[in-house]
């Protein structure tokens, strides 16, 4: 669609679906990758030097353990903007694709000064590719529209049925609260008789 777009000379912004991947799968929080578990032994490592140093320090004087607070603490400053640094540069190495030439750019010789120069007939055919192209946009477009209202429909559809079965559900709580009050009610008589 994009590619159409740029054909036809009309700008147009596209909106991408994004998924919010923690409000559709909350149970993606309970996936532990090999990082996590990294990260979690470094903070590990961290917090046992960290409780080691305070043990020593407490018999000391207390310059010695602001100082080494303060060393401690930078050098865990200066491991997370590594870490920050190395991921940034990762994305950054990811996006650095290079972008698709269409074919027939790439079979033209760029010549300094060169100028093209439109006959009738290419005047005629870029017309025509224009409205094949505007024609292939409007039927992608319904196609997403029809396929948008479709799945309105079947959301609708599956509210619908999702309250027939929650109302059939109650009626049969019901009738089970009533037949077991009336079987206390049996079993209470049931001396008398």
């Amino acid at each position: 669609m994009d590619i159409i777009n740029n054909e036809l000379g009309t700008p147009e912004k596209l909106v991408l679906p994004v998924i919010d991947e923690k409000v559709e799968y909350p149970e993606k929080d309970f996936n532990v990758t090999d990082q996590d578990i990294e990260n979690f032994r470094a903070d590990l490592k961290q917090r046992e030097i960290d409780a080691k140093a305070a043990s020593k320090n407490q018999g000391g004087g207390r310059k010695k353990n602001k100082a080494q607070l303060e060393a401690e603490k930078q050098a865990k400053e200066k491991a997370e903007a590594e870490k920050k640094a190395k991921k940034d540069g990762d994305k950054h190495e990811e996006t650095k694709e290079e972008a698709p030439v269409h074919e027939y750019d790439r079979k033209l010789a760029d010549r300094k000064g060169r100028q093209k120069q439109m006959t009738e007939l290419d005047d005629e055919m870029k017309q025509v590719r224009m409205i094949e192209l505007d024609y292939e946009k409007t039927q992608l477009m319904d196609n997403v529209n029809s396929n948008i209202n479709d799945f309105d429909e079947e959301i609708k559809e599956m509210q619908k049925e999702k309250y027939r079965l929650e109302s059939d559900l109650k009626s049969a709580e019901l009738k089970l609260i009533l037949l077991f009050e009336e079987l206390i009610l049996l079993k209470s008589m049931q001396p008398e008789d």
